[in-house]
């Protein structure tokens, strides 16, 4: 099968391992797959090198992500919805030269020249839902009626929608007039050969001077909903007590917040915060964790982190929501706690703390699971087996 994947993505970050996880996953079962990117983003190579950190630990931006920083949100939703333009005709360009069986598309607001060409050129779409106009977004809408008109129409009439959770389905669903049984839900996955089990190149102690007994750590995006003020406010006499290195593995627009924060608490010893880092250097510095966190998250969001937690090997404390509780099984895969509940966070995390053997069961058994349910191309296999019973009627 010949897929064209397009995606309007800095492909960094989880966006980066979520595009090269699903089109590896489709080359592994032999089908050809071509990615149409926006102009400058290589996929094969946006987040490969030899370096550990990033430069003073800082993430550095590309030019799309400097202009959403600078424009007025009105302004930015102007150019993204302009970039139908590029895509259309970039689009255009490849269908008109050659033949594919499906168009597979990372799902982006305002975005609906796949949708027209699919029609045009009678290709399935495959529509993969990550964002929308229904859910919590770092950067709130400004022409969200225009967003929603775009997205019930692309939703509509897409031949199979992929989403990460029932609750972001059920907020999909709630446009009216999709088909709930070509929406599927598939929590996000690992590709297995990243996370070897015990896999450890580079020793994070030691790059990070780091000499507490324990490291507890974070990975993923610096924002408010992923609960890292109240990591520090939770944990600030627990750290001291139980001899607790907090690390805190990536960026994002809360990080002065926090690091003001860490200070205020008299935490700063206590923490480090590496800035953006590879995402092949992960695992890396999960292996160099004794347990785990998801502080906080969303009602729909299924956090990559958690399943990389526990791919490799890790004790997993996470918040119980809904998406978190169709990956962990609470005592037997992680430890969930109810939502910004400090008590029960801090009892969780001790608990684990004083017991090694708990530590190691949670994690053998959280591996184990990741490793016969949440794989990528397990993702892809259900999607076309999907896409081929719709097709066929039955």
């Amino acid at each position: 099968m010949k897929i064209l994947y397009h995606h309007r993505t800095q492909a960094k970050c989880a966006e980066g391992i979520h595009i090269r996880g699903i089109t590896e996953a489709f080359r592994e079962l032999g089908h050809q797959v071509d990615i149409l990117s926006p102009p400058g983003v290589q996929v094969s190579t946006a987040e490969i090198s030899d370096q550990v950190l990033g430069e003073n630990g800082r993430t550095t931006k590309g030019m799309l992500s400097r202009i959403a920083d600078t424009l007025p949100e009105s302004a930015f939703e102007v150019l993204e919805l302009l970039y139908n333009l590029y895509s259309f005709l970039s689009l255009y360009k490849i269908l008109s030269r050659r033949t594919y069986d499906l168009i597979y598309e990372r799902y982006s607001l305002f975005g609906i020249s796949s949708l027209i060409l699919s029609k045009v050129y009678k290709v399935p779409l495959i529509l993969e839902v990550n964002d929308a106009t229904v859910i919590q977004r770092s950067r709130p809408l400004s022409l969200k009626n225009i967003a929603r008109f775009f997205e019930k129409r692309v939703l509509r009439n897409a031949d199979v929608i992929i989403t990460i959770s029932n609750h972001l389905k059920k907020l999909l669903l709630s446009h009216g007039g999709i088909c709930p049984e070509k929406v599927m839900v598939l929590p996000n996955a690992i590709d297995p050969k990243r996370f070897e089990n015990g896999r450890r190149e580079i020793d994070i102690r030691k790059v990070l001077t780091i000499d507490n007994r324990y490291i507890i750590g974070v990975v993923g995006a610096f924002v408010p909903w992923h609960g890292l003020a109240f990591l520090l406010e939770s944990l600030q006499t627990v750290c001291r007590e139980y001899d607790i290195h907090l690390l805190l593995v990536g960026d994002g627009p809360v990080r002065k917040e926090i690091e003001t924060l860490a200070t205020k608490l008299d935490l700063a010893k206590h923490v480090t915060m590496t800035g953006f880092v590879n995402s092949h250097l992960i695992p890396n510095f999960i292996a160099g964790m004794d347990i785990c966190l998801m502080p906080n998250s969303n009602p729909h969001g299924s956090p990559i982190k958690i399943v990389e937690y526990m791919a490799m090997g890790k004790p997993v404390v996470a918040p119980k929501y809904q998406p978190i509780e169709e990956i962990i099984e609470n005592g037997i895969t992680g430890i969930l706690f109810p939502p910004l509940n400090s008590r029960e966070f801090k009892q969780s995390i001790v608990a684990l703390l004083l017991d090694q053997a708990l530590r190691e069961r949670l994690g053998q058994n959280a591996r184990q699971k990741v490793m016969a349910e949440f794989k990528w191309i397990d993702n892809v296999t259900k999607v076309l087996d999907r896409l081929s019973t719709l097709q066929h009627g039955s």
